[in-house]
């Protein structure tokens, strides 16, 4: 029982270490590692700007990296968020999501960064990649387990 509580205790503490990095590093300019700084309030609403940039302008290296950066980032979210809270396992999709736009609305009242759709979906697509990793994971374990 205690060893299993400890392991408890070990998966929340690592969980609240990703969060703590993840707004560390999405107020951090990701290319130089300094703080970002405040001032400009931008939002981008338009959907797959990013993914339209990626095949249309020559810097699409750029492009690829801004969407594949976001959708890894929130990967462990995915699969550590069934893992910590299990009874809300089945939600884990929208509280990535809605983690993402708790990010983007942060970005945009600190002027750090800039608040973009494309943010949001690829996020959540990490999120979405992360639980489907959870399930197989889960289901492997189960399988094994039976």
């Amino acid at each position: 029982m205690k060893e299993s509580l400890n392991l408890k205790y070990k998966r929340r503490l690592l969980f609240i270490i990703y969060i703590i990095l993840v707004f560390t590093f999405t107020f951090i300019v990701r290319e130089t590692l300094i703080w970002r700084y405040s001032g400009k309030h931008e939002v981008t609403l338009v959907p797959f700007r990013q993914l339209l940039g990626l095949f249309k302008e020559p810097n699409h290296m750029m492009w690829f990296l801004q969407i594949i950066l976001n959708i890894i980032l929130f990967i462990p979210f995915g699969f550590m968020f069934p893992i910590i809270h299990q009874k809300l396992s089945k939600s884990t999709i929208a509280y990535g999501a809605l983690f993402s736009l708790a990010i983007e609305i942060m970005q945009y009242i600190s002027g750090r960064g800039l608040a973009d759709i494309d943010d949001l979906i690829n996020n959540t697509l990490g999120a979405v990649i992360g639980y489907f990793i959870y399930r197989a994971g889960k289901m492997e374990y189960d399988r094994r387990k039976t």
